[in-house]
């Protein structure tokens, strides 16, 4: 489907402005001695930010060359450990691998999950796409104002401030009149608006690099377009919104 302008706009503006931070405000920890238990795997970096963009490379590199057992181990420690996701199931995530191996898109449930295999499998193409960065696409279509947009599905999340805002991000979005897409294209649509967003980065991995700056951001996001919506339902003389405080 084509993207709407003001999407891509809004997406691209924030992540050209922002990405030039991200090895401050990108603080995902990696656990070196956990990593090197499972996949004997040494990044190196400075902060986590260039930690974890090493990381997704090796991941990849090592991918390439491995067969199903070794895919799955890979997928297990990006998915558990490093993404903290410890419910999915041995089967589950071996059905990830089978998947992603022969270039099919899993159903969308577990996309949280599945898509840290995807990116595992290529970094270069492919990204994470997780409850952050989708209450981040979510808030940065509030903040724009635009009454053309794609409301971004929430997803459950244990960050406390993801957990407030992001049913009250989408609905808004669905208040406005925004496209719900079918749940089939949220994904490839997601990676259609990170390429347009990445365009202008230099050097490797920027489309990792997109998605870092939404994961990010997200919390000072969401806060952002929550503190908004307050606004403009004070002036506009509408009830507070659910879980916000408008004193």
């Amino acid at each position: 489907m084509p993207l709407p302008s003001t999407l891509i706009q809004a997406v691209s503006s924030y992540v050209e402005r922002e990405e030039p931070f991200l090895a401050s405000t990108y603080t995902w920890a990696i656990d070196s001695a956990r990593l090197a238990t499972h996949l004997a795997i040494t990044v190196s970096g400075s902060d986590s930010y260039a930690r974890n963009l090493d990381l997704k490379s090796q991941l990849n590199r090592a991918w390439v060359d491995a067969n199903q057992g070794q895919r799955e181990a890979i997928a297990d420690y990006y998915v558990r450990v490093w993404g903290g996701i410890g419910g999915n199931r041995v089967g589950t995530i071996s059905k990830y691998v089978s998947a992603i191996s022969d270039g099919r898109i899993p159903h969308f449930t577990g996309i949280s999950s599945w898509s840290k295999v995807a990116t595992a499998a290529n970094s270069k193409n492919a990204a994470i796409f997780d409850a952050r960065v989708a209450v981040a696409l979510n808030a940065l279509q509030v903040l724009s104002g635009s009454s053309e947009g794609v409301v971004f599905p929430y997803l459950y999340g244990r960050n406390l401030v993801i957990q407030r805002t992001g049913p009250m991000l989408r609905d808004a979005g669905r208040a406005r009149g925004w496209r719900a897409l079918p749940r089939a294209q949220i994904y490839p649509v997601y990676l259609a608006l990170l390429k347009h967003a990445s365009m202008p980065l230099k050097g490797s991995l920027a489309l990792a690099r997109a998605e870092m700056v939404l994961f990010a951001k997200a919390e000072s996001l969401a806060t952002e377009a929550e503190e908004s919506l307050s606004h403009s339902a004070l002036a506009s003389g509408a009830e507070a919104l659910p879980g916000v405080d408008l004193r």
